[in-house]
This record gives structure tokens, sequence and C-alpha cells, in this order.
């Protein structure tokens, strides 16, 4: 899914990472991705959870993170909570 397509969509309202670690380790990851597309412009592979209980794959060249939400290029806003997972 491109992130203009994600942009339209409704995400899941509870957190689907249940364990502690795996949280941490998520926001881990963001905080390391948003770098990244700082400093080279790489694509980011993210794996967010819809509010239909589908999952979309994005990559994005920009990530920023704004408290409870990840912003992607084009000001796309993604919920912490919803993303599954994140691939650098």
């Amino acid at each position: 899914m491109t992130v203009e397509q994600l942009a339209d969509k409704h995400f899941y309202t509870k957190d689907v990472l249940s364990d502690d670690k795996k949280r941490a380790e998520r926001e881990y990851l963001l905080e390391s991705a948003a770098r990244e597309t700082q400093q080279d412009h790489d694509e980011i592979g993210l794996w967010i959870r819809l509010e239909d209980g589908r999952t979309a794959e994005v990559f994005s060249n920009f990530i920023a993170i704004a408290n409870e939400f990840v912003e992607l290029r084009g000001g796309c806003t993604v919920p912490v909570k919803a993303i599954e997972k994140v691939e650098i």
C-alpha cells in the first residue's frame, strides 16, 4: 500500500502489541527509523494494523515521531499503537 492510500484508512484502536518488551523494541526501532530517514532518506518498512483487522505494509523515506503518533511522508499520521513491525 502506498502512503497516499494509507492516509484514507482508519487504524486499530488498541495497542497491537501486548508485551512491554515488544512495545519498547517498537519505540527503539521507530526512533532509529526516524534518524535513518533524516540522515540517509532510506525507505523504512512499517506493518500497520487497520481498523478492519487487516495489516498494511507501507514504505516511507520520511518518518517523524510526535508524541503517540508517527508522521510519514506527505503528512500521513499513524498511531504508534497500530504499528506491528518496523523494518529498517
